[in-house]
């Protein structure tokens, strides 16, 4: 043709149809020959198809049909075909099954390398998910392509991670080669089939496992590799086809994804460990810290209540000669002195009510804190201790008043105890309220309880602090200012002991007005005409809350 153009020769147009027929059979040449989109398979699978057919025609049906003219004397024509067609259908009918038997038969001899690329991908995804360890992993991957694509041997190299799936079919100068290669070239695979770049001539195929992401610390490249796959022969010995390293490439980039997931799940794995490790150990350390607190706050338990019993006897002397000498039993005393003595003899008595509090508050730790009930006569016990109490209201500068009540029932209350919560209620009034202040103790009955009150015009108790006020060592931060050596400890335990003896505490405050504390007893339960008899273990505080 370029001919007949260059030279505008007309001697040659009958070669004309023979240019196209030439370039055809040149392309299905080419076809042929490279594989070019598996049309040599097709055909050759169509060709085996057409001669089966054939086969059955001749070697089945012919025979048949002669024979049939013979014995029956048919005649050929549309009669005799229908009639042979009636008896050979069933042999059509059959035919896809015997069809696909073939098929079988032929794959195994024609096509022994051939495999089922969608059920390879969903068996290897049902693989990559039926273990969470790498090393199991990879074993079930191996041996699904090794079976299904009929492979001699697949091995797995991974750069930086622990798990090195190979079994030495490569050498270490090989794989060096191979590592440097990849790093430097970054090619998606290499075909080593007819390279003698390897020591090993059995490797055919070589393909990268892309990070996808996952770049290791020392790699700058994005795109590099987290290792590689090594592929033998082919059991067939023919060669790798593009469809196989396509095949191979899909089941890469799944696998490298399925690696990242394993890799994070073995990070999050040994940050959990770590973590529990940490937690045993920190645990441990608080068991330990605990069972020493714990010792020491039994040591400072027995030291308090050892150092209350020591104290108690000798400010028991000293208050009772104080007294002696105030009362002019040793002889007569300047006024002077009676000043200073009556300082002693209210700090001695502030000595015993701590101690008295500090006994109360380590037997109710140990469990030894009981209610002694006896038949008490509140009219009486509030006014023997207002009565110790009106000199240091007076040094104070405070009127302290009490009217005695007649006919108070009496109740079974734990008479110490009861006056230890009276001491402290008007001893805190005239601490907290300001010279020229007023204190009145109320006792009053009526038809169901008996209620005593101590009402003062002092500094009262801030709103927000009123719900701490009854707990252990809380002071309030005005009754800080106004007495700085308060223990935080007489409000507690009158909550204490008049909730166990069966009473109420009453309480009502307003800042820079007064306050007013006290309790109440119900008649129907503690009067000593009703009151039943408890269980020892009933009366415990420790027990209450």
């Amino acid at each position: 043709l370029l001919f007949l153009i260059l030279f505008k020769n007309d001697k040659f147009n009958f070669l004309t149809p023979l240019y196209p027929f030439l370039l055809f059979l040149t392309i299905g040449f080419l076809i042929l020959r490279d594989g070019l989109y598996k049309i040599n398979s097709y055909i050759f699978r169509g060709f085996i198809y057409i001669v089966s057919v054939l086969l059955l025609v001749i070697i089945v049906e012919a025979p048949v049909y002669l024979l049939l003219l013979k014995l029956l004397n048919f005649r050929s024509g549309i009669a005799s075909f229908g009639i042979f067609a009636l008896i050979f259908s069933p042999i059509i009918l059959i035919y896809p099954t015997l069809k696909n038997y073939y098929q079988k038969i032929t794959n195994k001899i024609f096509y022994r390398d051939y495999y089922d690329i969608p059920k390879l991908i969903n068996d290897f995804n049902s693989s990559l998910i039926d273990s969470i360890e790498l090393s199991v992993m990879i074993k079930n991957v191996k041996d699904l392509i090794s079976k299904e694509m009929k492979i001699s041997y697949i091995d797995f190299y991974f750069y930086d991670i622990s798990y090195i799936g190979h079994d030495s079919n490569l050498s270490r100068q090989d794989v060096s080669k191979i590592t440097n290669l990849f790093r430097q070239k970054f090619k998606p695979l290499y075909n080593f089939e007819s390279s003698d770049i390897l020591s090993n001539d059995n490797v055919c195929l070589i393909i990268p496992i892309n990070n996808n992401g996952l770049v290791s610390k020392n790699d700058k490249n994005k795109n590099s590799v987290l290792g590689f796959v090594n592929l033998g022969k082919k059991l067939s010995g023919q060669a790798y086809t593009a469809r196989d390293e396509e095949t191979l490439l899909s089941l890469t980039n799944s696998l490298s994804i399925a690696i990242q997931n394993v890799l994070q799940y073995e990070e999050i794995k040994a940050f959990n460990f770590n973590l529990e490790q940490r937690i045993k150990i920190a645990t441990n350390r608080l068991r330990k810290t605990n069972e020493k607190l714990k010792a020491l706050d039994e040591a400072k338990d027995d030291f308090v209540s050892m150092a209350s019993h020591q104290l108690r006897t000798p400010l028991t002397s000293v208050k009772g000669n104080i007294s002696l000498v105030l009362d002019g039993d040793a002889g007569k005393i300047s006024d002077l002195q009676r000043q200073l003595l009556e300082q002693a003899f209210t700090s001695s008595q502030r000595m015993v009510f701590l101690i008295a509090d500090l006994l109360n508050v380590s037997r109710l730790k140990t469990g030894k804190f009981v209610i002694e009930r006896a038949p008490v006569n509140l009219a009486d016990i509030i006014e023997e201790e207002v009565r110790q109490l009106i000199d240091t209201a007076k040094s104070r500068h405070l009127t302290l008043s009490y009217v005695k009540p007649e006919g108070i029932t009496d109740l079974m209350l734990d008479d110490t105890k009861t006056r230890q919560v009276i001491m402290n209620f008007v001893d805190n009034a005239i601490y907290y309220t300001p010279a020229g202040g007023k204190i009145d103790v109320v006792l009053s009955e009526t038809e169901s309880s008996v209620e005593c009150r101590v009402i003062d015009n002092g500094i009262g108790v801030p709103l927000s602090e009123r719900p701490h006020l009854f707990t252990k060592f809380y002071r309030a931060a005005n009754a800080r200012k106004a007495r700085p050596d308060g223990t935080g400890l007489g409000l507690f335990m009158a909550k204490k002991v008049i909730v166990s003896e069966g009473g109420a505490l009453i309480f009502e405050s307003e800042e820079g007005k007064g306050s007013t504390f006290g309790f109440s007893f119900p008649k129907a339960k503690l009067a000593v005409n009703n009151y039943v008899p408890e269980d020892t273990d009933a009366n415990l505080v420790a027990a209450a809350s």
